[in-house]
């Protein structure tokens, strides 16, 4: 029991430790590390990875890495776990383009290790106070935080849900994960680079909607008694969780038609959004699906002994 919460207490005591520097400059950094430690393990595991025992050496990597923020050293800790990350978002999408596989699932599941590996080399950017296009520090972390949230996250939840029921609205939630991110990332550039912010409200905005639609589903699967009784538990309190969240989310992603709205302020997103996402929605909608995996897997497993290799027949 103690091994398996070190990771929370290991997160816990690197906001002891760094607390005033990163409660009022880079709250997000916090988040990138409560992601590897806490959301990564899960979500790999969901999406049928077998987790080595070895990604612990490599977040104990991104952590030292935040650990020693500002030093040289900091770039060369993380690099390792970007470097993990990087050869499955490659390897994933390298074999859907060669082999030609067109299945929305094996899509979804190339587009959260992507996104993983996105959130882990703009992590790799903030330790070494890299600038692309011009964004400051607190926007590389937060770049970082998104992929492995908006991005990682969703896409396991979805490709959950595609597995648990296949319908033409759990499909379109499939393709809109697929176009999410990068479009609010392009939206996001677009106004950096000197565009109009138009571009950005659409596609956040189009990305909050896609989010709803997905806490929707949510909602339904929570009156689907086929599902855990602790499952469902779970699950009302991550969606009243992205609910809320989402809230704050739209109202920053129209900003540029009330600016001195309280909720528009990126500190009060970082803060309350960050963490809420973090926290009550990503943590909690992972370890509920994982205890529908894991039923599953026992049914499976206790049908299949009652099959009778003498007589195939008898199984049906």
């Amino acid at each position: 029991m103690l091994i398996r919460l070190a990771p929370f207490f290991s997160w816990v005591i690197f906001i002891v430790y760094a607390y005033n520097e990163i409660s009022e400059n880079h709250w997000e950094l916090s988040l990138v590390l409560f992601a590897a430690l806490m959301i990564v393990p899960k979500g790999m595991w969901l999406i049928d990875h077998k987790r080595p025992w070895w990604y612990w050496v490599l977040a104990a990597g991104l952590y030292l890495g935040f650990w020693y923020y500002p030093s040289e050293e900091s770039v060369w800790l993380a690099m390792p776990y970007l470097c993990y990350a990087a050869w499955f978002g490659l390897w994933e999408i390298t074999n859907l383009v060669v082999y030609k596989i067109y299945q929305l699932e094996r899509w979804v599941r190339a587009a959260a290790y992507a996104y993983w590996a996105v959130g882990a080399a703009w992590a790799v950017l903030f330790l070494a106070d890299a600038s692309p296009f011009g964004f400051n520090p607190t926007f590389v972390g937060l770049t970082s935080a998104h992929f492995h949230y908006a991005g990682f996250v969703l896409a396991v939840l979805v490709l959950c849900m595609l597995e648990d029921m296949r319908c033409v609205f759990t499909e379109i939630l499939g393709v809109g994960v697929l176009a999410g991110m990068p479009l609010v990332a392009a939206g996001i550039t677009l106004t950096k680079l000197g565009y109009s912010p138009i571009y950005e409200s659409v596609f956040a905005s189009l990305f909050v909607l896609l989010v709803l639609g997905i806490t929707g589903h949510l909602i339904y699967l929570i009156f689907q008694k086929r599902h855990l009784r602790d499952a469902r538990k779970l699950w009302v309190v991550a969606a009243g969780a992205m609910l809320f969240s989402m809230a704050m989310a739209g109202t920053y992603a129209l900003r540029s038609f009330w600016p001195d709205h309280e909720w528009t302020y990126l500190s009060k997103m970082i803060a309350w959004h960050g963490t809420i996402n973090a926290t009550l929605f990503s943590w909690l909608i992972l370890r509920s699906w994982t205890y529908v995996k894991r039923w599953q897997m026992d049914e499976y497993r206790k049908d299949w002994k009652l099959f009778d290799p003498d007589d195939p027949l008898r199984y049906y």
